[in-house]
């Protein structure tokens, strides 16, 4: 955690967005590319170099005619740098491919590049290179969307100080009756399940979900018709916040979903229903929710029992979130200051 490296000293202020993307690169480095990798500040600088420049510049991009698109992503600045950043990762990449190849792919730090290479047709430059595109494409998707759930925790938690104390709790006693962070340990974390669904249900990472084009005319019962070619989209905001589904549905209770008696969640954050979908919902449900809840409620759960937090200038209440188009963002321009727990 580069950023509070320094928090041991005293406290130390960082603006959270800058601070949690770094980590959060660290992270899904090491499920993408091995912890080797993962602690390299080049690679890690240029992988997340990527990710900046595609979000920079996908707004642009998708503004134009799409005949437009391809020549623009050749000659514009945002294209060249980010052509340039597949090079500088592809250097880093294709010695970690030929290693894990030559080792048949059985070493302990399995991670997806693994993957990736089994399901290569061969070991060639044009194989290794899409190869390299997929795993920023992936690392693209999956730092976002971490970075983004874990930014929200922390605010949320900041924001309704009282959950603190009984989620490092929680926690603590989870990891020590556990041997340490695994999966068992996280599976018995009931109330930071729930803390997590709940912040989902308030601040999904998108407004709409299952964005879809109509192929044939649609009758409703109302008489009315979605006509083909129409854009549809479920309002997952909407939805989440709806008194119909959820009482007292603008309240935030970060055990809603947790209960007491049985000291379990009632329902699973990566559970999918009508009402809940900041990962979609049935066939098209975000297959990569488990890893992004997983690892957001592993980060966060660090972030907890290693360090004392407060809002830097001190306030009361969650910052509210910003829309970005169709997203739901974290507020970017919050400061927290972090300071080292005497465990």
């Amino acid at each position: 955690m580069r950023n509070i490296s320094n928090a041991e000293l005293g406290w130390r202020t960082v603006m959270l967005w800058d601070a949690t993307l770094d980590i959060i690169h660290r992270v899904t480095a090491a499920v993408m590319v091995g912890p080797a990798l993962a602690a390299n500040p080049d690679y890690i600088h240029h992988a997340r170099g990527y990710t900046e420049e595609v979000t920079s510049w996908n707004a642009p991009l998708f503004a134009m005619p799409a005949f437009m698109r391809v020549p623009f992503f050749w000659v514009s600045k945002g294209g060249r740098q980010i052509r340039a950043h597949q090079r500088e990762v592809r250097k880093f990449v294709y010695p970690e491919l030929r290693k894990r190849q030559a080792a048949d792919y059985s070493s302990e730090n399995f991670a997806m590049l693994d993957g990736l290479l089994k399901s290569a047709k061969d070991d060639t430059e044009a194989s290794y290179a899409r190869i390299v595109n997929q795993e920023l494409f992936l690392t693209f998707a999956a730092a976002g969307l971490f970075s983004v759930v874990v930014c929200q925790l922390i605010l949320s938690v900041l924001g309704h100080q009282e959950y603190l104390e009984p989620l490092r709790e929680e926690i603590e006693t989870a990891v020590r009756e556990c041997g340490g962070w695994n999966k068992e340990a996280a599976a018995r974390m009931p109330k930071l399940d729930s803390f997590l669904r709940e912040t989902l249900r308030l601040s999904p990472p998108t407004a709409l979900t299952l964005q879809r084009k109509v192929d044939v005319d649609i009758p409703l019962s109302n008489g009315e018709v979605v006509k083909a070619g129409t854009l549809i989209g479920f309002p997952t905001l909407a939805i989440q916040r709806d008194e119909e589904y959820y009482e007292r549905p603008l309240e935030f209770d970060g055990y809603r979903f947790y209960d007491a008696e049985t000291n379990s969640v009632k329902v699973k954050s990566v559970t999918q229903s009508r009402t809940y979908l900041p990962f979609g919902y049935g066939t098209q449900t975000c297959p990569g929710r488990f890893l992004a809840t997983e690892t957001s409620k592993i980060v966060f759960a660090k972030f907890l029992v290693d360090y004392e937090m407060r809002f830097t200038p001190k306030r009361t209440g969650k910052p509210v979130d910003w829309p970005i188009g169709g997203q739901i963002m974290p507020s970017i321009d919050a400061y927290v200051s972090f300071r080292r727990r005497k465990q």
